[in-house]
């Protein structure tokens, strides 16, 4: 039994493999692969593998200089030096007198301007245009019941007449106001009220303020703030 049931088995497997052949699909044919330039590699010729080889140079090979040394010795050999208000002069031409003095010594000096406080203001009535005139005017006004005044007798002011001194603007407008009020024509006027003219001037530190006074004739020499009004000029 054994046997037979073998021999059967292979009858069936040789039959199966008979029919897969008969029935298998025919072999497709290959397809053409294309051909493909591979690139090719160009070599450098000695010179070019010379300079590829050549080490870069470093930045410390660079030449560079200091730029202290662009500037020169001009300022580290240079003096001290220190700013001076000269001052007040007598007028505007003392004044351009001393400037033009320190120019000629190689100095730059900045004029400059002092405004000075009034010490006061008086209220006053012009001069008249003689003393009659100015006594006739007087007794106006102490007919209109104004006490406070004279008659100014002497100096450029002369045949004027004076109202009243006061020590500050508001009251001798004030005053003002109430003359004109009552029919003359005051006027208020500061006493004193100017501007003085400076110099500031840089000059060597060892310069002594008395030899600097002496030079220009200055009554005052002063530490200045001329920085400012130099670097303006």
């Amino acid at each position: 039994m054994l046997l037979r049931a073998t021999v059967l088995l292979l009858v069936i497997l040789n039959l199966g493999v008979a029919a897969w052949w008969a029935l298998r699909d025919a072999p497709a044919d290959p397809v053409p692969v294309a051909s493909v330039d591979a690139p090719t590699l160009t070599l450098l010729d000695a010179d070019a593998d010379t300079v590829a080889s050549a080490p870069m140079p470093l930045v410390e090979d660079f030449d560079e200089t200091d730029p202290a040394a662009l500037e020169g010795d001009d300022a580290a050999d240079a003096p001290p030096t220190r700013c001076v208000a000269l001052g007040p002069f007598a007028d505007a031409a003392a004044r351009e007198a001393a400037r033009m003095g320190l120019a000629d010594d190689g100095i730059r000096a900045v004029a400059r301007e002092v405004a000075v406080a009034p010490r006061g203001w008086r209220v006053w009535l012009p001069p008249r245009p003689d003393r009659a005139a100015a006594d006739a005017e007087a007794a106006r006004l102490r007919a209109a019941g104004i006490e406070e005044q004279y008659v100014i007798a002497d100096g450029d002011d002369a045949n004027g007449i004076a109202l009243g001194r006061f020590d500050s603007e508001a009251p001798a407008r004030a005053r003002v106001e109430a003359l004109r009020a009552a029919g003359f024509a005051a006027q208020a006027e500061a006493l004193g009220g100017s501007s003085q003219p400076w110099l500031d001037a840089r000059i060597d530190a060892a310069t002594a303020d008395a030899a600097l006074r002496a030079r220009t004739g200055a009554p005052r020499a002063e530490p200045g703030g001329c920085d400012a009004a130099q670097d303006a000029g």
